[in-house]
């Protein structure tokens, strides 16, 4: 299925920016997932807490879909909707990507995965 990119406005995706390598992972926070409905590819989530409905389009709601399966990263995220939408994985898409994880996040939708990293033992 073929998608456009709709532009999101005043959004800052500095919070989210990582340095290549390290860059975080992201999972739906399933105590303010609230309830949510799928029609057409469009996802819509209403908010328990907040009484706000928000709407998806087929791109974010490709997005939120697959952060219900498992946990993601941007660049995770961004391959997963090239190929879901037969779109070019290019830098466009990752900002979109980038954009969309920032909206969930300020919508309480998403948290990061705790770093579950050990340190390394001494000798």
């Amino acid at each position: 299925m073929a998608a456009t990119l709709r532009p999101i406005e005043n959004l800052d995706t500095t919070s989210l920016s990582q340095k290549a390598g390290n860059e975080r992972a992201w999972q739906i926070d399933r105590n303010h997932l609230g309830h949510w409905q799928c029609w057409d590819g469009e996802v819509v989530i209403y908010d328990d807490l907040s009484g706000d409905t928000m709407m998806l389009d087929v791109v974010m709601s490709g997005a939120f879909l697959r952060l219900l399966e498992a946990p993601a990263t941007r660049a995770e995220l961004t391959d997963h909707l090239a190929k879901q939408f037969d779109l070019d994985s290019d830098r466009q898409l990752a900002c979109y990507t980038e954009l969309v994880l920032e909206k969930f996040r300020r919508c309480g939708l998403i948290e990061p995965v705790p770093n579950t990293a050990t340190p390394p033992r001494s000798v």
